[in-house]
């Protein structure tokens, strides 16, 4: 999907946030070497989530474990280190210009290479005083672009995260980008589950990309399902206990059922979840 920024507002409400894609959980013990959000509890806030396509942020130098010799000086990009600092900078102003100078809290990337470019993004450019901090990992993608996500850690504490690998069983030499899920404390306020998704492309007619993008939307909506199920349980299960009887008013399961995706559709845009 080419030149594609996505940015989403939520705001939160005491309890459970007003949004139909990120849902609550049960708080669970911090890793020790996450990093600490402010104390208080947080509500009535916007909180800008943005997703985007960065089409192509490579690095100068030649890996020699992918195909990305087309970003290289001899390569047909004539990739050098200046225009790698001139994309850099557009890409952070971007970032800027979208939370109208306050950057979103968390940022869904796609296409961007490793690493080193993601450092010299949040640590080189004007985003460094904003303090974002990196989840990512290179992935099996023969052209060697991955996925990752970028949060503000004085608004962010990830929880969990884990790499979702697709394995296409019509075609098991293609390898293609993992599913990036993120489960975190947003504001102190609620836990939130994330997807960041960079599926095959449509390249070579939707006959050849269907079956993989299919599969990848498998993938998804399995993972998808068994959080929400969790979720469902663990509602379930405050409802009938015994404590329960002391709060007044008690949601009830159907009530809290409306903030929750019953099911994902078969196709779905390269999107951040």
């Amino acid at each position: 999907m080419k030149h594609s920024i996505i940015l989403a507002s939520i705001r939160f409400l005491p309890g459970l946030l007003s949004c139909h894609l990120l849902f609550s959980q049960p708080q669970q013990s911090l890793p020790e070497n996450c990093a600490t959000a402010d104390d208080s509890k947080q509500s009535g806030q916007n909180v800008s989530v943005l997703f985007w396509n960065v089409e192509n942020l490579f690095d100068y130098k030649d890996d020699t474990i992918t195909s990305d010799e087309e970003f290289t000086s001899g390569g047909t990009m004539h990739w050098t280190f200046s225009k790698l600092q001139k994309k850099l900078a557009h890409v952070a102003k971007t970032i800027l210009a979208a939370g109208q100078w306050n950057p979103p809290a968390l940022i869904g990337l796609c296409e961007i290479e490793n690493r080193y470019v993601l450092n010299k993004l949040i640590y080189q450019s004007p985003l460094k005083t904003f303090g974002y901090r990196i989840i990512h990992r290179d992935s099996p993608d023969s052209r060697g672009i991955d996925v990752a996500m970028l949060y503000r850690h004085n608004a962010f504490i990830p929880l969990h995260t884990e790499w979702i690998t697709i394995r296409f069983p019509f075609d098991t030499a293609v390898t293609t980008r993992e599913i990036l899920y993120v489960k975190g404390l947003l504001l102190n306020a609620d836990t939130v589950h994330l997807f960041v998704n960079h599926w095959p492309s449509r390249r070579g007619g939707e006959a050849v990309s269907a079956p993989r993008r299919n599969v990848v939307a498998a993938v998804l909506r399995a993972k998808v399902d068994s959080i929400i199920q969790s979720a469902v349980g663990s509602i379930q299960s405050a409802v009938h206990s015994p404590q329960s009887a002391v709060r007044s008013p008690q949601p009830t399961v159907s009530s809290l059922l409306n903030f929750l995706p019953t099911s994902l559709p078969p196709y779905l845009p390269t999107l951040l979840y």
